[in-house]
C-alpha cells in the first residue's frame, strides 16, 4: 500500500486533481490526511472497468433485442402495393359473384311469392358470401 498526494495520483492517472477530489467526495477514494492509497485506485479502476463492460454488454443486448423486434415486425408487414392488389382482386371476385346471382336465380324466381323470392335471394347472397370467405 503506497500513499501518494492527490496531484501525483492525478498526474499518474492522467486526470485532474479536481477529479481526484470528486472521487473522494463520492466515497470512491479515501483521503488519509491529504494522501490517497494507490490500491484504492486500482480497486476503483477495476470496478469502473467492470461497470463499463456491464454497460457495454447491456447496450449490445438492447441492440440485439431491437434488431430482433425490427426483424419480427418486418416479417409481419405486407407492402402496401401487395395489399392494394389483393384487395382489388378480392373486390372483383365479390363483384362478379354478386352479379351472377340474378342469372342463377332468374328461372327459380318467376311467378313466386314475394316472401319466397326474398328468402331465396337472401339465402343465395349468404351462400355466395360464405363461398367467397372460404376461397381466401
Amino acid at each position: 500500500m503506497a500513499l501518494m498526494k492527490k496531484v501525483e495520483l492525478a498526474r499518474k492517472l492522467g486526470v485532474s486533481k479536481a477529479y481526484i477530489s470528486k472521487l473522494i467526495k463520492q466515497g470512491r477514494l479515501i483521503d488519509q490526511n491529504g494522501l490517497v492509497d494507490d490500491e484504492d485506485i486500482i480497486r476503483w479502476r477495476d470496478l469502473k472497468e467492470q461497470h463499463l463492460k456491464a454497460k457495454l454488454q447491456n447496450e449490445i443486448l438492447k441492440g440485439d433485442l431491437l434488431r430482433a423486434t425490427v426483424k419480427e415486425r418486418m416479417s409481419k408487414l405486407i407492402p402496401a402495393s401487395d395489399m392494394k392488389e389483393c384487395l382489388e382482386r378480392k373486390g372483383k371476385q365479390i363483384r362478379e359473384a354478386m352479379l351472377q346471382i340474378p342469372t342463377k336465380l332468374s328461372d327459380t324466381l318467376t311467378r313466386r311469392d314475394k316472401r319466397i323470392i326474398h328468402r331465396l335471394l337472401l339465402d343465395e347472397i349468404r351462400a355466395t358470401l360464405l363461398r367467397l370467405c372460404e376461397n381466401k
